[in-house]
Parts: structure tokens; C-alpha cells; sequence
């Protein structure tokens, strides 16, 4: 309401427009003093009609769009997604949020040329990322995301990374970045450990059950902490519980019905004779 009193004072006021697209949640829209019922998408252009050079209005823009979609400017432009990450870069090349939601946009192998004249790809936009903010954990875990197996990739400070040590650094920079866990424990072969930078040494699993405790329903972490487990053995999380395989490709079912690896490898996890209750209260055997 503070918002909307403030462009009551000023029509033209774009940090209000802005502030309060953030504030929105998708699909809401507000209503203004003077009529206009405006959501997300459309307090982001206000903001940019009022200030053209608004490098985060265009950035946030670009968040609400969907793939394929095109918006309409004030000035008549009609741009999509990736366009609307270059101009946040255009007025501010040290964004490095807009770096990074540029380059999750980008296809493996593609490239996009920036108004200063450089032609980045995917690696390339996430390394500026960085670059931009030293301690920005997505775009360490996008970056080690777009490695493979003993590739290295040279940081603007000079640091020469691999895949683990970008999803490390990623966990160093924010502690709940679950994503990152389970990348890390991916990337770990099976009886290898790594050390964090608060001096654990975790092995897959033990990252698994890390990246549970930063997001409890990720049915994803909880799928590759039940191909960790051998048969019969258990594990415990941070909650206190204490699973096996069988639980957790459950847990998986329940969060993702529609998982058909869920389904078979807890069919494999089955002993001959052996059911299983769902969440649905259908008891289920191997077949």
C-alpha cells in the first residue's frame, strides 16, 4: 500500500513501480489510485517506461516471461526473454544476476552477443557472473553444471576450477544451497570424500542427506540418495529419521507420482514376495 501511495504522488515514480512488482507473486495483480489493476509483468514495464535504463527492471522482467513469450515495450520494441537479459546488461555490465539468468537461457553450444560487442556462451556468461559477485552460489553450481569430469575453467581472479570444486565453492558461499549438494555428491564417485569449508569430510551420501536438510521436498535428492544406499542398508537424516532405499523411492513416488524410475527401482529394491505400501494405501509387489 506504501507502494501504491508513492506512485500516487508521482505516476512517473519507477522505483515504486519496481518494488512493487517485486512484491507481487505470479498471477497477482494490485490496483492503483488511478484505476489500473497491474500485475508482476506490468509494473516492471512502468518501471522501465519511467526509467529506460533501468538494468534490474529489465533483468526481473525477464523472469516473468515464459519461453517464447514476447513483451511489448513502451517504445514499441517486442522483446523476449534473452533480449530482455541483454538490455539489463546493456545499462548495468556488472549485473550479475542478469549474467546468470542469461546464461541458464542459453542452449549447449549457443552464443549471444552483448551491446559491447562480445559474444558469450553459457560457460562464458556464468564465469561474468562471478566475476561480478564473488560469492554469487548459483552461478558457481550453474557453471560447475556445464563442465564434465576433469574439465577446468579459469575464473577472472585466476583460479583454475573443476566440476567439485565450483559446486564446493558454491556451499561455501550459501551453506542451503541444496542444489549444490546434490551436484557435489553426483560428481563423487563411490567411496570418495570431499572436505567443506568448515572442515567436514562428506561422502556421497552424507552430501545427499545434506541437501535434504536444505530442501526436504526435493524428490530429486531423495532419488539419489536411494540409488546410494545398497540393499538393506540405512541411513539417517538430519531430522533424526532413519531410511533405507524402499522409504526413499517411496518418499519419490508420493512427491513425483509420475517417476517411472521411482517405480522401478523400488521394484528392484523389493525382495520376491515382498509389498510395498504407497501413500495412496495400495500395497504394490515387484510386478
Amino acid at each position: 500500500q506504501l507502494y501504491v501511495e508513492a506512485i500516487l504522488c508521482n505516476l512517473n515514480y519507477h522505483t515504486a513501480y519496481y518494488n512493487l512488482g517485486l512484491e507481487l507473486s505470479a498471477g497477482e495483480k494490485v490496483l492503483l489510485e488511478d484505476g489500473r489493476r497491474l500485475n508482476k509483468k506490468q509494473l516492471f514495464l512502468e518501471a522501465i517506461r519511467c526509467d529506460p535504463d533501468n538494468s534490474s527492471a529489465y533483468n526481473h522482467l525477464g523472469t516473468t516471461l515464459a519461453a517464447g513469450e514476447t513483451v511489448r515495450l513502451h517504445d514499441g520494441r517486442d522483446l523476449k526473454k534473452k533480449q530482455l537479459f541483454v538490455e539489463a546488461l546493456r545499462y548495468n555490465n556488472n549485473n550479475n544476476i542478469a549474467y546468470n539468468n542469461l546464461g541458464l537461457e542459453l542452449a549447449a553450444g549457443e552464443t549471444i552477443k552483448l551491446h559491447d560487442g562480445r559474444e558469450l556462451d553459457k560457460k562464458q556468461l556464468f564465469v561474468e557472473a562471478i566475476r561480478c559477485s564473488h560469492d554469487y552460489s548459483k552461478a558457481y553450481n550453474n557453471l560447475g553444471c556445464q563442465l564434465t569430469p576433469g574439465e577446468a575453467v579459469r575464473l577472472e581472479d585466476g583460479r583454475e576450477l573443476d566440476q567439485k570444486k565450483l559446486f564446493l565453492e558454491a556451499i561455501r558461499c550459501d551453506p542451503a544451497n541444496s542444489d549444490a549438494f546434490t551436484n557435489l555428491g553426483r560428481a563423487l564417485t563411490a567411496g570418495e570424500t570431499v572436505r567443506l569449508d568448515d572442515g567436514r569430510l562428506l561422502d556421497k551420501r552424507q552430501l545427499f542427506v545434506e541437501a535434504i536438510r536444505c530442501d526436504p521436498d526435493d524428490y530429486n535428492t531423495h532419488y539419489n540418495l536411494g540409488l546410494a544406499l545398497t540393499a538393506g542398508e540405512t541411513v539417517q537424516l538430519r531430522d533424526g529419521r532413519v531410511v533405507d532405499k524402499k522409504q526413499l523411492f517411496v518418499k519419490v513416488i508420493r512427491r513425483n507420482p509420475a517417476s517411472n524410475s521411482a517405480y522401478r527401482n523400488l521394484g528392484d529394491a523389493l525382495a520376491a514376495g515382498e509389498k510395498v505400501k504407497l501413500r495412496d494405501g495400495r500395497m504394490l509387489d515387484k510386478k
